[in-house]
């Protein structure tokens, strides 16, 4: 997870004298929720070949080589550029955090806490979407009168995020 630590949040804790104030980082954990989100989409988008395993045995049944090569092509550049990102990822965070440990040597433990938080919160958020979005289905579903389609239809964008 990404942890936001500027000037002001280092100068904040000088002036707190080290103590953790949570409701200042909020902002700070929300940020870093939301730009590891967006992450995490595109590293899925580059890192899911479901459909083209789908076009794959599309292609087999009905014997088109040219259609089976074009889509093992396709899944082959996704997983490299899926790797190449993931090495420049963790190549980058690395570089940034050894540099913040090393220049703020006293602030490491208020980085631990905020990374911890952000990753608790992280881990937690799809069970609370998932749980919000199946209620959605599951009243959609009840619906004998069908006048609920619509909300079944918005708790169809879940696997979107």
């Amino acid at each position: 997870m990404l942890s936001f630590f500027s000037n002001y949040t280092i100068h904040k804790l000088y002036l707190n004298n080290g103590k953790y104030d949570f409701c200042q980082q909020i902002p700070q954990i929300v940020y870093s929720i939301l730009i590891s989100q967006l992450i995490e989409i595109f590293l899925c988008f580059l890192s899911l070949t479901d459909k083209h395993f789908y076009h794959l045995n599309k292609n087999l049944t009905s014997g088109s080589r040219k259609g089976i090569k074009k889509t093992i092509r396709s899944i082959n550049i996704k997983l490299i550029v899926f790797y190449i990102f993931i090495s420049i990822f963790f190549i980058f965070f690395w570089y940034i955090i050894s540099i913040f440990c090393g220049i703020y040597r006293n602030s490491q433990i208020h980085l631990i806490e905020n990374s911890a938080i952000s990753i608790s919160i992280f881990l937690a958020y799809p069970f609370i979407i998932y749980f919000i979005f199946s209620e959605f289905r599951i009243i959609s579903l009840r619906d004998s009168k069908r006048r609920l389609k619509y909300l079944y239809n918005f708790s169809c964008l879940v696997p979107f995020f």
